[in-house]
């Protein structure tokens, strides 16, 4: 057993200048770091395929878990990598079982039509794996060339995209922090380098977070009048009753002012934007 783990070593040297072998480790620091945003990623990836197609998450989870500790041992742990759910299956099998309610959360009634598949797929894999063994990997160099199989990830993306896209339908504001954050990832890929470059998952989440937590501490208040500060609250609330004792003026303050006439003001009484429809127009 102990021929067939690798002897690993700490990783000395850059990693601009030279990536991390398969027998090497990085500090604790760095693996710690990493190893959360591995988490974020794979964790998010592996729910989502089996709640778009029907499937139960916690399944595939526990799957996921044993399979990548099986696949560490048959690999001597020289292939770091996490087993996740396959996002190649999701459109076949929406479509083989006639699931409608994709990404509802509702369980999919016809799914054993689509495991007998799927187990078929897992048994030509192993074919292929063991021919691949015994051949090697340069069929499949120019069979398959990064031209091809970049496109397929990339279709595999766009036919995901409609998800995201109905995610944050019906509110501007997750919409926004959407867009943040894919800016904030954009960025940190192209602007940054080391290990930076490398958290840009977890540091966009980071950043959008913060974005997230701040705008919701604005308030919004007809213009031109005061706010201030609440005790036990961050958000800038009118200094002015909302709800009118006097019955006679009641009729005239009930009357919500429209969009134009607010606005978003935050905990430092600045106002930042102009209102959109909200609880007081």
């Amino acid at each position: 057993m102990s021929n067939w783990f690798p002897q690993w070593r700490p990783y000395a040297g850059s990693i601009e200048a030279r990536p991390v072998g398969t027998n090497e480790y990085l500090p604790p620091a760095q693996s710690a770091v990493l190893g959360i945003q591995h988490a974020f990623a794979m964790f998010g990836a592996t729910v989502l395929a089996p709640f778009l197609m029907g499937f139960d998450p916690n399944l595939a989870i526990l799957m996921s878990g044993l399979c990548t500790i099986l696949f560490f041992f048959m690999t001597g742990g020289r292939v770091p990598s996490y087993l996740g759910s396959s996002f190649a299956f999701i459109g076949v099998v929406i479509a083989a079982t006639g699931y409608a309610a994709s990404g509802t959360g509702a369980p999919n009634a016809n799914i054993a039509l689509a495991a007998g598949g799927i187990m078929a797929c897992g048994v030509l894999y192993a074919i292929f794996g063991l021919i691949v063994m015994a051949t090697g990997t340069r069929w499949i160099e120019k069979l398959m060339p990064p031209v091809v199989t970049g496109a397929v990830v990339m279709i595999i993306g766009l036919n995901l995209a409609p998800v995201t896209v109905k995610g944050v339908m019906g509110s501007s504001f997750n919409m926004w922090m959407s867009l943040v954050t894919v800016l904030c990832m954009g960025s940190i890929a192209v602007f940054t380098k080391g290990l930076m470059q490398r958290l840009l998952l977890l540091l966009g989440q980071v950043v959008t977070r913060d974005c997230a937590a701040n705008s919701s501490s604005w308030a919004c208040q007809p213009k031109g009048q005061s706010s201030r500060i609440s005790p036990t609250s961050s958000a800038a609330m009118p200094v002015q009753s909302r709800k009118p004792t006097d019955p006679s003026t009641s009729m005239a303050s009930s009357t919500k002012p429209s969009p134009s006439q607010c606005q978003w003001v935050s905990p430092s009484n600045r106002a930042v934007m102009t209102c959109r429809p909200c609880h007081l127009c």
